[in-house]
């Protein structure tokens, strides 16, 4: 029997000690991975749970949420793995681009511009990320498509043109 967590009132400490990925509703994704923040979060308060077993329990909830599709899992995977493993940060960031996250977007082009997933630089994909992001107002995607036009990295130098994004980043 699959069970969605939203329609019960039972506590955390329940489904730590009974936890069964396969009992969770593929809809609830949000709540699952709500849930697994707040075991990592607040594992103290569970008896004999370590910080490195709450954190493994964290993100298998976590995981199986944003394999759901939950864009805020994704982009805590995203940022978990930035500085642990550059592919599966890679992965996370992808995705929470694709479905439209602006913070994502401005990331996946750091990562293209640094060349962090799979080696070498990507210019025209982190022109092409940053110009997303810069579109729905991010900032700091802003200020970097203005220096990649400033410096003609990835497209050629265009003064007016990184004019023109500096001025949108202040």
């Amino acid at each position: 029997k699959r069970i969605k967590l939203a329609d019960h009132k039972i506590s955390i400490k329940y489904y730590y000690e009974n936890f069964d990925p396969e009992a969770f509703d593929e809809s609830d994704y949000v709540t699952l991975n709500s849930w697994g923040l707040d075991v990592y979060k607040h594992f103290e308060g569970f008896k004999g749970l370590d910080e490195e077993s709450a954190e493994a329990i964290a993100l298998r909830w976590i995981h199986r949420a944003a394999n759901y599709g939950s864009l805020e899992a994704q982009i805590y995977l995203s940022e978990i793995y930035y500085y642990h493993d550059n592919e599966e940060s890679y992965r996370w960031t992808k995705l929470a681009s694709k479905q439209g996250d602006a913070n994502s977007q401005n990331l996946l082009g750091w990562i293209y511009a640094k060349g962090y997933a799979y080696g070498g630089s990507d210019y025209k994909e982190a022109l092409k990320w940053f110009r997303k992001a810069a579109e729905k107002d991010n900032t700091c995607a802003q200020f970097y498509l203005g220096w990649m036009y400033d410096n003609g990295v990835g497209v050629r130098k265009n003064y007016k043109e990184a004019a023109k994004w500096y001025r949108k980043a202040a």
